[in-house]
């Protein structure tokens, strides 16, 4: 009994919308376009997106300490966000991580750098 009523609820929904009964198809199709139109009005949950000056400042920073992390004294990634670096990975000593800092600190356009840098074992 709970079911029929639901049936002929959905059912008649459209046909109150419309002005005019619907067949079973046409109710279908009638709430098939609306959950399509609900759907795409709908944005998607995200991650903030990079921006393409981030992304060049990520660039610019990750060239300037190429030369440390190519002698294999670290393997760092680098992030940015707002003018904000943060670098992640590990550094083989503390003067090594210190050199990573002041070298991305002295890319123009860099505001702070955040260490996210472990130091190896030796």
């Amino acid at each position: 009994m709970r079911r029929m009523l639901m049936q002929f609820a959905l059912l008649l929904a459209p046909a109150i919308a419309c002005g005019a009964p619907l067949t079973q198809q046409q109710a279908v199709e009638w709430y098939a376009a609306d959950a399509s139109a609900v759907l795409a009005s709908i944005q998607p949950l995200s991650q903030p997106s990079v921006s393409a000056a981030d992304d060049t400042l990520a660039r610019q920073v990750t060239d300037a300490i190429s030369g440390i992390i190519a002698s294999g004294a670290a393997d760092v990634d680098v992030v940015a966000r707002d003018g904000r670096i943060i670098l992640r990975g590990q550094a083989a000593s503390q003067q090594v991580e210190n050199q990573l800092l002041d070298t991305a600190n002295a890319v123009y356009g860099v505001k702070e750098v955040k260490s996210e840098i472990k130091l190896s074992a030796s």
